[in-house]
């Protein structure tokens, strides 16, 4: 969920379903908005995925750039049907990649592939973790979170003008210093003004 506060609209995206109640119809990722001001919920799409959007997934990231009225929403958990797929992936948890999507047109764009990091442009997907958009520089900033049983500890920003990727840090041990230990379900704000990060870490 997030809000566009000079529009004063809500958006949501993506909820989980117990694995009992998945099937092709439940699985698919509704997208509503909702005007605070007139009180009215507005469907958006009944499936993102069919709209280049991201599959129906749970604990994601959602960031509105008001300015340029456009979303982007990163990481969290794909839900798939048990037994749907036949190859070795079927049973390995997927993770959704950074999108964006147009409010203006309503379009959704494919930023980054859920990837393992083999490239400096690449991003690995994640649960549990934290997104901030800087106004000022334009940049999502990224912090932890989880994948599979790996907790992560890296502190990436993605240039959403440039399409590009910094490495703030790697979360090795050389930077311990530099970021919050690793932890589950961080809580952070940002102050664009001041050019700061607030972080709460949370299960460590």
């Amino acid at each position: 969920m997030c809000i566009d506060i000079q529009r004063r609209q809500i958006y949501t995206l993506g909820r989980y379903l117990d694995s009992s109640v998945r099937n092709s119809k439940s699985l698919k990722s509704d997208f509503y908005r909702y005007d605070i001001d007139t009180n009215t919920w507005m469907l958006l799409s009944e499936d993102t995925a069919a709209d280049g959007g991201p599959k129906l997934v749970f604990d994601h990231q959602m960031c509105m750039d008001s300015e340029k009225h456009m979303i982007y929403t990163f990481g969290g958990r794909i839900l798939t049907c048990n037994g749907s797929v036949d190859d070795s992936r079927a049973s390995e948890p997927q993770f959704s990649g950074l999108f964006a999507f147009n409010c203006q047109c309503q379009t959704w764009k494919l930023l980054r592939e859920d990837s393992c990091n083999a490239g400096p442009e690449d991003i690995q997907s994640r649960i549990g973790h934290c997104m901030l958009f800087h106004s000022k520089n334009r940049c999502l900033y990224v912090f932890g979170g989880q994948r599979s049983k790996t907790y992560l500890n890296d502190f990436f920003s993605y240039d959403v003008d440039s399409d590009h990727v910094d490495i703030i840090s790697d979360g090795t041990k050389k930077d311990s210093g530099m970021v919050p230990m690793t932890g589950f379900t961080q809580r952070a704000t940002i102050d664009p003004e001041l050019n700061e990060i607030h972080v709460l870490s949370g299960l460590s």
